[in-house]
Parts: structure tokens; sequence; C-alpha cells
């Protein structure tokens, strides 16, 4: 991670709204992130949790608002650069394919190298600390065939450390992780907060875990329905508003 100015914030969101045709997606969002956060999204299905993760990466544009990263406009290619994404599914995908999981980090360095260049010495540098970091070091040889679920997340989420990002962003990130695995999973993301500096995003349906371990909520329902502590979120006029009257919640260890 680069030294930044800490007053900045990490990612500031003005008057976002999404629509497609006639049906609105998102309405009116704003909240900012500051660097070094711990932060997770959640909300109902179709609530617009991964649409707003798409506006931030600059997969999708939004219909109307401003989107900073680091301060500056997200348009511009170094900027999406400064972001580190793991993709919903994305240990689930290509199981079979034939590659390493070092071959497989190192793909990673692309957006840093470019295409048809050769690695150098800080590319070789950062792939071993992305490995290091992420804890699959002693897996570098191994085919990504023979890994379990969540040591192939872990290898994607090395993958994105490569490019030695200021912010990572996970989508339900422990989709294909057993549940006996899940805490664990999240405490290491959360270590890797505290450790590396790095401002970590993770969209998730698993409210408990995620309100236990990260240190601010996001919570979206079409409109931004709170963003403050896990304890502010608990609340039954924010749980009504995104997941109806009948819910109540308790959040185990607060």
């Amino acid at each position: 991670m680069s030294k930044n100015n800490l007053n900045i914030p990490a990612v500031t969101i003005q008057d976002v709204n999404f629509q497609v045709g006639e049906q609105k997606i998102l309405e009116n969002i704003t909240f900012s992130i500051p660097q070094g956060e711990y932060v997770g999204i959640i909300g109902p299905n179709g609530g617009g949790k991964t649409t707003l993760i798409k506006i931030i990466l600059g997969l999708t544009k939004a219909t109307s608002g401003k989107i900073s990263i680091m301060g500056k406009s997200s348009q511009y290619p170094a900027v999406k650069r400064r972001i580190g994404y793991v993709p919903q599914k994305a240990s689930q995908a290509d199981t079979q394919f034939p590659a390493t999981v070092e071959e497989v980090v190192r793909s990673g360095r692309t957006p840093k190298l470019g295409l048809f260049k050769y690695f150098k010495a800080k590319d070789k540098n950062a792939v071993k600390k992305a490995l290091e970091i992420s804890g699959i070091y002693h897996l570098r040889q191994r085919l990504m065939s023979k890994l379990s679920g969540g040591e192939r997340q872990k290898v994607y989420i090395a993958r994105a450390l490569a490019a030695e990002p200021d912010i990572l962003i996970l989508d339900e990130p422990t989709i294909a992780i057993d549940v006996a695995s899940q805490n664990q999973f999240y405490q290491f993301l959360g270590s890797l907060n505290k450790s590396q500096k790095l401002t970590v995003i993770i969209v998730s349906h698993d409210i408990d875990v995620v309100a236990k371990e990260v240190s601010s909520v996001v919570c979206l329902n079409r409109g931004l329905v709170c963003h403050g502590t896990p304890a502010e979120f608990i609340k039954d006029e924010y749980l009504e508003k995104l997941y109806g009257k009948k819910v109540k919640f308790i959040l185990h260890g607060h």
C-alpha cells in the first residue's frame, strides 16, 4: 500500500443514482469510507449492493452522481488500479484449470506491469509478499484444483494484493467456504485490514458474522438505510427498513 494523506477518504460517494429504464436500483446514495476501515455492505437481495460495488469499480456507470477514490475521480484507469477486487464466486471459477497458486497470484501484477512485459525483481517481491500475507506461501506450487474453497479464496485475495492496492473489495467472499470456516475467514480479513492498513470492503449476507467483525456497516435497500457502527445497525428501525417488521437480530459477542 502506498503512503497517502489519511485525511482523504478511501471512497466518497455523492448523490449516486442508478436505474435501468424505469426501475430504480439505487437512489441518492451518499457516504464516505475513511482509509483503513473494515466495512461490511449488507442488505436484502436486490437492494443494490453488488450494483454499488460495480459503480465504485468503474464496471458500471452511475445514472448520476460522483464517485471518488482516494480523492480522485474513479473514471481514471490509474485510480481504478488502486482497488483490488475479488468478485462473487471467484473461488468457484476454473477450479480444473491447470495453474498453480503462484501462477494465479502472478497474474495480479498485470495491471501494474502491462501485457507482454517481463517480471522484474519488484514484481516477484510483490507476488511473494502477497502469498505470505495471505498465508498461502507454502501452497505456491500446488494446483488450484487441489485446494479447498477457503484456500482458493485466499489465492484470489493474494492475486488482488499482488497489485499493491489501497482498497480491497470482496463480493460475497464466503460463498464457497463451509460454515465452520467462515468466522475464521472474516477474522483473516480483519487481520489483513490491521496489519496492512488496508481499507477492506465486503459485501455479504452473513449479517451476524459481518457485524461482529467489521468496524462499520453500510446498509442498503435501494437507498442508504444506515451507515455506522454494528451497534447502530441492529436497531429495530433499521432492520425493519432492510428486512421487514418481524426481523429480530442478536449480535453475538457484543
